[in-house]
């Protein structure tokens, strides 16, 4: 088995489901002959076996070939379990957390939708597709993946092979299938958002379709298996807001505050009724607020210090995808054991496993989009898209603190005093605000920063020494460069924003290199020599009164990429509670 049959949506979760993960048939294409030849028709094409949800390129998925292949195609077989339609009329919804990049799908040899975008989810009602009850069904992908740089690819190389902070390439299925049953009237979006001024939360709901009847949602809200809230609502509208009075439980205490070193989570109860017909969900919120106040971040009113670890989200053996659905907890689990209260996920849109796991062990989590390496008009189409999906998906999770589109002026490379580039930054940061105005937002992290809620500098200085060379002037750096590139764009300056130092350290470190081997500034082959590197550079951020959190790069090696806390395959290269008490000083036993 291979390890990724739990429920994919643990944050928004239905009883009735089917997991589709497993052995599938797989074919390369590389000569796109299979459109035209109706492979879709053809199960003798299939000529090899391929574990899903994992990439080709990886040896987890039974092939691990890294060559270029553009064109691939799947096949599954499966049968609908009989309790999808305990009740009349109801609809066998097929799912995907995400597909990279552009597939088409057949069921039972018709076509039945096509799907755009490597990193977001999306589902289609198979129902009227369906074969009789009991009978296998045929499910069929194609999917097409190519190095085009003005798709959103994060981390993913456009070359042939991993250079300098890019790897290996993800094509076709890399998050989790399965299907699920739900009525022809369901909830297809709930947002939360909780509001800390008047101890509510804002709540706001999307059908599949406008009710065509009687409608009405059931809520019921409770805190460690007590009710702190229930309400019914007539719905007659496809999408609905309102909002929830959740009341203090005493007078001291007031509201159960999510926060790291308290991770309180209210559980939820949806239940939409349609005649005899309901659709019901399990989800959860956290109430917390996260915003800036006189050049401090603050969490629930109280300033917050953030002491972040850079995690690109790659695995051994599964590249994009975890070989275990455990591993996202356990992973969280170590960067907690090392002192850090948060993670920054560089350039991914990660499985809501990790965010999910995130919430309930206590972690704030900067979502940052993947990017485009190219401007044009269709890689602003896929980012503002991208954007849109990424919000909606994970809009509910108290461990995302802060959303960051751009990274590094990566495809925006001349934002500079490029108007358009300028441009859309800002209209992404205002996008963003507009569709989540409960979080923080860092529009260019790093450099060449343009309105952004904080001020974030990366700075890979070898030591606590070079830091001191540069950040001891501190208006000298705010108005120029602590790497090489203008801290901010043409037309925009510091405002007082708190500054993050949101990327720095990436020492590499390991016993014994190779020439493929990359790192930041001078490679070491001690403990010693990396922990002196290491704890100047923590000695001396901690103590600058400027700062207000940092971001270490990195948790893991990666590929090439030697500067991880960890080897790639998650063995500590410096024991926790070393990195803990560097980071907290007495706390090293905790």
């Amino acid at each position: 088995m291979s390890g990724r049959n739990c429920y994919p949506r643990p944050d928004f979760q239905r009883e009735t489901w089917l997991s589709l993960n497993g052995q599938w048939q797989f074919a390369f294409d590389d000569e796109n002959r299979g459109l035209d030849a109706h492979w879709e028709l053809q199960p003798e094409k299939f000529n090899l076996r391929i574990q899903v949800p994992f990439c080709y390129q990886c040896s987890q998925s039974g092939i691990g070939d890294s060559a270029y292949h553009p064109y691939v195609w799947y096949r599954t077989e499966f049968t609908v379990p009989q309790s999808f339609f305990a009740e009349e009329g109801q609809r066998v919804l097929l799912r995907f957390g995400a597909v990279d990049w552009a597939c088409e799908l057949w069921l039972n040899g018709c076509r039945i939708g096509s799907h755009t975008g490597g990193y977001a989810p999306f589902d289609i009602d198979i129902t009227s597709a369906l074969s009789a009850h009991g009978e296998k069904q045929t499910l069929v992908l194609r999917v097409t993946d190519t190095d085009r740089c003005d798709h959103p690819r994060g981390k993913q190389t456009w070359l042939r092979k991993p250079d300098r902070c890019w790897y290996t390439p993800v094509s076709g299925i890399w998050q989790s299938v399965w299907l699920e049953s739900v009525p022809p009237q369901h909830i297809r979006f709930f947002a939360m958002i909780p509001r800390l001024s008047d101890s509510a939360l804002s709540c706001a709901l999307t059908l599949s379709s406008p009710p065509t009847a009687d409608c009405t949602l059931y809520m019921e809200i409770s805190f460690s298996g007590r009710v702190v809230q229930s309400l019914s609502l007539r719905i007659s509208q496809a999408y609905t807001e309102f909002a929830v009075p959740i009341h203090a439980e005493d007078s001291v205490d007031e509201i159960h505050y999510w926060s790291p070193e308290h991770p309180n989570l209210y559980d939820v109860h949806l239940r939409l009724q349609q005649q005899s017909l309901s659709d019901n969900v399990l989800t959860y919120f956290g109430m917390r607020s996260i915003e800036t106040k006189n050049g401090c971040v603050l969490l629930n009113h109280r300033p917050f210090y953030q002491r972040l670890l850079l995690n690109q989200g790659y695995y051994d053996g599964g590249l994009l995808t975890a070989v275990n659905d455990d591993d996202y907890r356990a992973d969280l689990q170590m960067i907690r054991d090392m002192g850090f209260n948060g993670i920054r996920m560089h350039q991914k849109m990660e499985d809501p496993l990790l965010y999910y796991w995130a919430d309930r062990l206590g972690l704030v989590v900067w979502a940052e989009l993947p990017s485009c390496y190219t401007f044009s008009q269709e890689a602003m189409a896929h980012t503002v898209r991208l954007a849109t999906d990424f919000i909606r998906r994970d809009i509910n999770h108290p461990s995302i603190i802060c959303w960051v589109p751009f990274n590094e002026s990566w495809g925006v490379r001349n934002i500079y005093d490029h108007d358009g580039q300028q441009q859309f930054a800002l209209s992404l940061y205002h996008w963003i605000k507009a569709q989540d105005p409960s979080r923080l937002v860092s529009t260019n992290d790093g450099w060449e920063q343009v309105t952004s809620d904080l001020c974030c500098i990366h700075d890979y200085a070898a030591d606590g020494n070079a830091l001191t060379v540069k950040w001891d002037d501190f208006d000298r750096l705010l108005a120029s460069d602590a790497a090489g590139r203008m801290l901010y764009a043409n037309g925009f300056r510091y405002e007082g924003q708190p500054l993050i130092l949101s990327e720095f350290g990436g020492i590499a470190y390991k016993a014994c290199f190779s020439e493929e081997d990359w790192g930041y500034s001078q490679r070491e082959t001690t403990q010693e020599a990396f922990l002196y590197r290491f704890r100047s550079l923590m000695q001396y951020i901690v103590a600058h009164p400027a700062i207000q959190g940092f971001c270490y790069t990195q948790f893991t090696d990666v590929m090439q990429e030697t500067n991880g806390l960890a080897f790639m395959d998650r063995t500590l290269k410096i024991s926790a509670d070393i990195i803990r008490g560097i980071l907290s000083p007495g706390e090293e036993s905790k």
